[in-house]
């Protein structure tokens, strides 16, 4: 049998099985109605993004925030909620997205996001407290693709309880048991319904559950806040003296001493996905040169992890690079971030 001919019989059969294997699932569409056809699509052509976190760790545990989909940050008070949301609205700027960021707790400050690369000039800000009007607002912004929105925090919004007619009622007026958690479940499942492509991050704050075997930490927001979330990460910090980090601030001729960071423990409570129950810590800086969470750091702990940096006694290596002490290494990682890049991809990989 010649070659040309033996080709076309095998190219022939291959086309024949690639048809019957499409056929079945096409010829199930067919069938449907067209409205029900019309809201599925083959599982194939699904394509899911994802925003990288400041994180290298918790981009190794679930990838990212998914795009499409709601995601909370909760924790003790200073661990760096909203400095981890600022890490990621820069990365989504990075990439050309669109961020939207509610500043329900009025404490936003333009240069301390600039601080962490963030361009105010391309970013739109709100100071809404009332949970109608943010749940109003989210929903024009998803409607018209908003990439990245950021709500900080769910703590401080106010149901409808505490209005009447747009106006705030009298205190004695705005009690009514329940009604934050239903209201901000009924957000939740508007924005849950609506998002197609939008990264919606939460920031909440730690509440005190009480039940038969005693009170657990939890998040605001009722059962319906855990429901509708993709991912939920928690943040704890130690507040103690013993675990600041301590780092030189120069101030003028003078070299002080001071505080200027704090390791940060995070768990992945919830991930729809990969991750689930993966936990670690990571460095976040609040003064000196380098503020917000200390992917350097990272990329230095996980490289010697993962073998993608030497490590032997006291010192570290890459290539022909060679430093005494982690110290060292750190800064000089800092001063070459096209090789921190190039180790970032690396662990990933390894990781993987």
């Amino acid at each position: 049998m010649n070659l040309p001919l033996l080709c076309a019989i095998i190219e022939y059969h291959r086309k024949e099985t690639t048809t019957t294997t499409m056929t079945k699932i096409d010829d199930l569409l067919a069938r449907l109605n067209p409205k029900t056809a019309e809201a599925f699509r083959k599982a194939s052509e699904l394509e899911t993004e994802f925003l990288s976190t400041p994180s290298l760790g918790i981009n190794m545990a679930i990838g990212g925030l998914r795009y499409g989909a709601i995601h909370t940050i909760w924790g003790s008070r200073s661990s760096g909620k909203s400095m981890f949301c600022l890490g990621l609205a820069k990365e989504a700027q990075a990439n050309g997205k669109t961020v939207a960021w509610v500043d329900a707790e009025k404490n936003f400050d333009k240069a301390w996001a600039r601080r962490h690369g963030v361009d105010t000039e391309e970013m739109i800000i709100s100071h809404t407290t009332s949970m109608t009007s943010t749940a109003n607002n989210a929903v024009d912004l998803v409607r018209n693709g908003v990439d990245l929105l950021v709500i900080d925090s769910m703590s401080v919004l106010l149901p409808q309880s505490y209005f009447d007619d747009g106006e705030m009622k009298d205190l004695e007026k705005t009690n009514q048991i329940g009604t934050f958690a239903k209201n901000f479940g009924s957000m939740m499942n508007m924005l849950n319904d609506l998002n197609k492509h939008t990264c919606i991050v939460v920031i909440s704050q730690v509440r005190n559950k009480f039940h038969q075997y005693g009170a657990s930490k939890t998040l605001m927001g009722g059962e319906a806040a855990e429901f509708m979330n993709s991912t939920i990460i928690k943040m704890w910090a130690p507040l103690t003296d013993k675990e600041t980090i301590k780092g030189k601030i120069t101030n003028g001729d003078l070299i002080l001493e001071r505080a200027v960071g704090r390791p940060v423990n995070w768990t992945i409570d919830k991930a729809r996905g990969p991750g689930m129950n993966q936990y670690g810590t990571y460095d976040m800086y609040f003064a000196g040169d380098n503020v917000g969470i200390d992917l350097t750091g990272e990329v230095t702990d996980f490289g010697v992890e993962y073998g993608v940096i030497k490590k032997g006694g006291a010192w570290y290596s890459v290539g022909d690079e060679k430093f005494q002490g982690r110290p060292a290494f750190v800064k000089w990682l800092r001063q070459n971030p096209d090789i921190q890049e190039k180790l970032y991809l690396e662990i990933l990989e390894k990781s993987a």
